[in-house]
């Protein structure tokens, strides 16, 4: 696992960073590294988490933020979701265990994972939408989508030549730890909009980029 040092660096190196495949897989293989898997697989294993965290991240999860601040229409612009690496870890050894993966290499999977994705978005790039607050601070909220979390998982483990007997298991393990970490995860956008004086609240709606 990273030391805080490398964390804070890695962090910094890669502030304000959009969810894309390049980006991503920087912390990912950094991560998977430092966790102890090396070796083309590893190569491999890295290529597959880091096109499926964006692609799910991009477009199967549901960002909502619960509004208040005052009376307009806004944009919401944030930077950070922060998906707390132990959370994340116990989850992925919890789902990892459920579906046979066990062993020395769970272990190290288990530390490389939640805390390359943790790295990652801390870094992510939020944009929203507030239809009833102008002017204002947005708590976001995500919601999983298993079904969509597990296809995209397989899809990308697919791609990057993941093709083994445990390949679907593995990638189905993955995508179920995350989902369940995510409700834990938190993180907030200024909204900036129409100025107004009288207080509102409300939710808001937007994506990862």
């Amino acid at each position: 696992m990273l030391c805080v040092t490398e964390y804070e660096l890695t962090i910094e190196r890669f502030h304000d960073m959009p969810l894309d495949p390049i980006s991503v897989g920087g912390i990912v293989r950094t991560a998977l590294l430092s966790a102890g898997l090396v070796g083309k697989s590893s190569g491999q294993l890295s290529l597959g988490l880091s096109n499926a965290l964006c692609m799910y991240g991009k477009t199967g999860m549901a960002v909502s933020t619960i509004d208040v601040g005052t009376l307009g229409v806004g944009k919401g612009i944030g930077v950070g979701v922060l998906l707390a690496q132990p959370v994340l870890a116990a989850t992925l050894a919890s789902s990892l265990s459920a579906g046979g993966i066990i062993g020395l290499s769970a272990v190290q999977l288990v530390s490389g994972i939640s805390t390359g994705y943790s790295m990652a978005l801390a870094a992510a790039l939020i944009n929203t939408a507030h239809p009833s607050v102008g002017v204002g601070t947005g708590k976001l909220q995500i919601m999983p989508n298993t079904v969509v979390a597990i296809s995209i998982f397989n899809t990308a483990f697919k791609a990057a030549g993941l093709v083994g007997p445990s390949s679907i298991p593995l990638a189905t393990a993955i995508a179920k730890g995350l989902d369940m970490a995510l409700p834990s995860a938190i993180g907030f956008v200024a909204i900036a909009g129409s100025p107004n004086i009288i207080p509102s609240a409300g939710i808001g709606s937007g994506k990862l980029l």
